[in-house]
């Protein structure tokens, strides 16, 4: 299957996160912690490019873009749509 792998530059403001550098293996966006709290979803990555799984384009944008649907943290502070992922600058390659 051909498509792109997604790697996690860096925060979009230039700051420094533990998952910088690292590929995608998998995102949930919906995903609340047991205790209810939501935390932007559950992020899976790897600093092994072999095992981050290759996603087709279109597919790889979507999950970029993707945020909850529940009601409680679809929208952000400022009334945007909440897309946890934006918050890091990535290389799909």
């Amino acid at each position: 299957m051909q498509g792109v792998r997604i790697q996690l530059l860096d925060l979009a403001d230039g700051g420094q996160h533990e998952l910088n550098g690292q590929y995608l293996v998998s995102y949930d966006a919906d995903y609340h912690w047991p205790d209810g709290s939501y935390h932007g979803g559950k992020l899976i990555c790897t600093p092994h490019v072999e095992r981050a799984p290759m996603f087709p384009i279109e597919r790889a944008y979507e999950i970029y873009k993707s945020g909850p649907m529940c009601r409680c943290h679809r929208k952000r502070p400022d009334g945007k749509p909440n897309r946890p992922l934006t918050a890091f600058n990535v290389l799909m390659g």
